[in-house]
């Protein structure tokens, strides 16, 4: 019976195309890395129903002339090499009889059932303390601790494993609040990060089971190499170990319901400044390209010196071909970026309704309100005074706002409401809403009063020109605006700095279109994380845009005046138009620079 595909799914699991296992396992087990008999031990944290055991099994065997019916001699590579771990029994269960099929034992032998039981034990890779196995972890779930030094006493002894090689699974903090709690209170803790993924933990773990001159290879998301959410991981993988080989695979759709870029990467745990990192870039391929190409023998890949791997003050990883391209000006180089503002809440949620006790609240607005509700406040001249045009992310769209506010914001900030003496409306609105209000955490740490918006943000960002981007939609979209335009924490906000640039780059509405052009979208497409049809593109990704490097007066007075028209159902010359003036400047930019 297979292992049910739609609860793997759930839990963030997703198994690995058995062409890929083959393609790392054959690039980590090289002809004549392994030598047959010695303590060579390897580790699938999370080892799902056997996609990389099964092919680390059959190249051991290789690199071992061992022959298919001696059963013998393959329990011993079994029980001398290859071990795996994971949370779900199904999947254990499915491994371990994979494993005996492999074996080609006639029976079901003692031995082979002990190291069967022994290798492949169902537990929470994540849980327990390592090698030193000392703490007392609350909450545990099912008894599925590891306690690593007793389950593998052998490979304790050693000092660790020397490869670890998987498929971690993916999954967000904000789906798993639990899981990640229980995590927390463990040794691994210490590496929580705000919006983390999963896989994070696992790499983590990886390296602690790892002993010094092992090497570890993942195929992962590859949001990682510059999202603010991997900044510990990537300190910690830039100051422990050596990147020694990288695989991009773009957004090929290499896992069944996945979207997203993915890569393989290969590290040694230890720090080689002098060597050089290969970089194998086939973002441009399609899945069977890239199937083709891992067939046959990979091309020569582009080298990076480790010192020059890590950049930035986030240690973003500088390994894509588009990155290494774009040697001039980024967007957060010169311009600002920042998020809109955390009303938190806007209006009332259903659970926040029930919490409160009236089931009505429920769609209430609280700081974010429709022109009715603010009728109904009956609101004084100074309480008006605090009232924001707002705009609701359907009013913002690819180059345009909407003529009017969606709704108004009670911009209330310990500046502009620093008591509730003169605002009584407003203080017996809020505090219907008071038990919710009280709960943030910038008013339990007395940061803010129970009254204030969450994080307000300076007014500056919303009332200075500035270009308006959405986060999270199917395609980007940015628009130019000149305007009060206040919006919520799902948009960014992109000004020009207060002191004048010495490089010439574009004016806000000339970026506006260079931003909303086919080459700009391709650019997102291909650096931003894909969250099923959608794209999130983040603050940190906004600032890596790359910028045009030289200068053009006439193309940026015609993008200038494009932005300036544009109308909501343009045309197709109208496209046409933009994606020549952008491709034009960004033409030149190469030109001038050879």
């Amino acid at each position: 019976m297979a292992t049910d595909d739609s609860h793997r799914r759930r839990i963030g699991s997703y198994y690995t195309p058995d062409w890929i296992a083959r393609w790392m396992v054959s690039s980590v087990l090289p002809n004549g890395f392994f030598r047959p008999r010695t303590a060579f031990t390897i580790l699938d944290p999370a080892c799902g129903d056997g996609a990389f055991v099964l092919p680390l099994l059959d190249r051991l065997a290789d690199l071992s002339c061992v022959a298919d019916n001696d059963a013998l001699a393959r329990i011993e590579i079994v029980r001398d090499h290859v071990y795996g771990i994971d949370s779900d029994p199904e999947a254990i269960r499915r491994v371990r009889q994979r494993v005996s099929e492999w074996i080609g034992a006639p029976a079901l032998s003692p031995e082979t059932e002990r190291v069967l039981v022994s290798h492949f034990p169902c537990g929470d890779a994540l849980l327990g303390n390592g090698w030193t196995y000392r703490e007392q972890i609350p909450a545990i779930h099912d008894g599925q601790v590891i306690d690593w030094g007793a389950l593998f006493p052998s490979v304790s002894a050693a000092g660790g494993f020397n490869l670890v090689i998987g498929n971690p699974p993916y999954r967000r903090e904000r789906d798993s609040k639990s899981d990640f709690d229980r995590i927390a209170a463990s040794s691994l803790g210490r590496w929580r990060e705000p919006r983390m993924d999963l896989w994070h933990y696992f790499l983590h773990r990886g390296l602690d089971l790892l002993k010094p001159g092992g090497r570890l290879a993942f195929i992962v998301n590859s949001y990682w190499i510059s999202a603010t959410s991997a900044k510990r991981l990537r300190e910690r993988v830039a100051s422990e170990t050596t990147l020694e080989e990288v695989m991009l695979l773009g957004a090929a759709p290499l896992f069944q319901g996945v979207s997203g870029q993915h890569m393989i990467f290969r590290l040694c745990k230890q720090v080689e400044p002098e060597s050089r990192c290969r970089v194998h870039d086939l973002s441009s391929l399609s899945q069977d390209q890239i199937k083709s190409r891992l067939s046959q023998e990979v091309a020569e890949p582009r080298t990076i010196p480790q010192s020059e791997l890590w950049r930035g003050k986030q240690r973003q990883l500088q390994i894509s071909e588009s990155r290494a391209q774009a040697s001039g000006p980024l967007l957060g180089d010169f311009y600002e970026v920042r998020q809109g503002i955390a009303e938190n809440p806007p209006f009332v949620t259903r659970k926040a309704a029930l919490e409160l006790g009236d089931a009505n609240l429920a769609g209430r607005g609280v700081f974010v309100l429709t022109d009715d509700e603010v009728d109904s406040l009956q609101l004084n001249a100074i309480e008006r005074e605090l009232l924001r045009p707002y705009y609701a992310l359907s009013a913002i769209e690819r180059f345009q706002v909407a003529a009017k506010p969606t709704h108004q914001l009670l911009y209330l900030t310990r500046q502009t409401a620093p008591t509730l003496e003169e605002i009584p409306q407003l203080a017996r609105h809020l505090e219907q809403f008071r038990a919710i209000l009280n709960r943030r955490r910038e008013v339990r740490s007395g940061q803010i009063a129970w009254w204030h918006l969450h994080w307000p943000r300076e007014e500056r960002l919303f009332t200075s020109p500035r270009i308006l981007s959405l986060q999270m939609g199917a395609t980007p979209r940015f628009a130019y605006a000149q305007q009060p335009t206040y919006v919520g924490f799902s948009m960014h906000v992109i000004t020009s700095p207060a002191t004048q640039s010495v490089q010439p780059i574009p004016s806000l509405p000339a970026l506006t279109a260079i931003l909303n052009s086919s080459r700009a979208q391709r650019w997102f497409e291909s650096h931003a994380k894909h969250r099923g049809a959608h794209l999130d593109i983040s603050g940190t990704i906004l600032k890596q845009f790359p910028l045009p490097v030289i200068s053009q007066p006439e193309i940026e007075n015609e993008l200038i005046n494009l932005t300036q028209s544009w109308s909501m159902q343009p045309d197709s010359d109208s496209e046409s138009r933009l994606n020549q003036l952008v491709d034009r400047w960004y033409t030149v930019m190469s030109v001038g620079r050879d």
